[in-house]
């Protein structure tokens, strides 16, 4: 499942690719890295209950993995971790990144709390499956990656998840 979330998190994202997508402004990669919030320390356990969120199912990093230009924490659902999971991460990488990825399709805008945003998903991902909802912040953005990995999660639909965690989180989201 972790494997899964990483991949969903890269196709997703908006780091620089190959085909020359853009990079990071910030000439040090590393320091713009450990200037990032960071959702695992800064999400508190009883937001991630009113989400449905097993606190304890914290994995940190891109399917475990620290990648620069990224702070990734995801979550697992504590009835079954295969009904769905919530990934909140922040990055360097911009919106309008995100909307030069050629991987990524599907964008509408949202406002949720006063927040400007867009939802989107990646190229031949089933929308009741995937849906990442994606605001502007000073460092980059912050992303909300949902994942309804059986038909008990995708009872509700992805997007609905992921506003629904925008909604929850979003008074402890930085600017």
């Amino acid at each position: 499942m972790a494997t899964l979330a990483g991949a969903l998190l890269l196709a997703s994202g908006c780091g620089p690719d190959k085909q020359g997508q853009p990079s990071p402004t910030t000439a040090n990669t590393s320091a713009a890295t450990a200037a990032l919030w960071d959702p695992c320390t800064q999400i508190p356990e009883q937001k991630l209950r009113q989400l449905g969120l097993d606190p304890s199912s914290k994995t940190s990093g891109i399917a475990g993995v620290e990648e620069p230009g990224y702070k990734a924490c995801g979550w697992y659902d504590p009835e079954h971790p295969v009904n769905f999971n919530i990934t909140v991460f922040t990055t360097i990488y911009t919106l309008d990144d995100v909307k030069k990825k050629k991987d990524n399709t599907g964008f509408s805008d949202v406002s949720v709390q006063g927040r400007n945003g867009l939802t989107y998903r990646t190229t031949g991902s089933n929308p009741s499956e995937a849906c990442t909802i994606a605001f502007p912040a000073s460092q980059g953005s912050i992303q909300i990656i949902v994942f309804n990995s059986s038909a008990k999660g995708r009872q509700i639909p992805s997007c609905d998840r992921a506003k629904n965690a925008a909604d929850t989180l979003s008074s402890i989201f930085p600017n």
